[in-house]
């Protein structure tokens, strides 16, 4: 059985959605969980125990916002929003193209 294209067209959109959807739900738990975690430190720093633990826990919390944040920019530049998503994500898929002839040539 063939689809026709614009049934392949919707398809391809709905999968992309959802992919989509469950990435963002995904990064929004982790930014939650982020955010108490941050909270409590600030807690802790306000009531005046800024120990060794302490400070490890706020590199920890550091590190873990930063990944969350490359997360989110990956995210971004694979399924791009706005007005024009379709034309940034093509220029990324040729970007990626060029990179790759470009290593095999080089």
């Amino acid at each position: 059985m063939r689809a026709s294209f614009p049934e392949y067209v919707v398809a391809l959109a709905t999968i992309v959605g959802s992919v989509l959807f469950t990435e963002a739900t995904e990064l929004g738990k982790k930014a939650r969980e982020l955010k108490k975690a941050a909270e409590a430190l600030h807690q802790e720093e306000r009531s005046g125990s800024k120990g060794r633990k302490w400070r490890k826990n706020v590199k920890a919390v550091e590190k873990e916002l930063l990944l969350l944040e490359d997360d989110v920019k990956a995210l971004e530049e694979m399924y791009p929003q706005g007005e024009q998503a379709e034309v940034t994500w093509a220029f990324m898929v040729l970007g990626y193209i060029g990179k790759l002839i470009f290593g095999l040539v080089g």
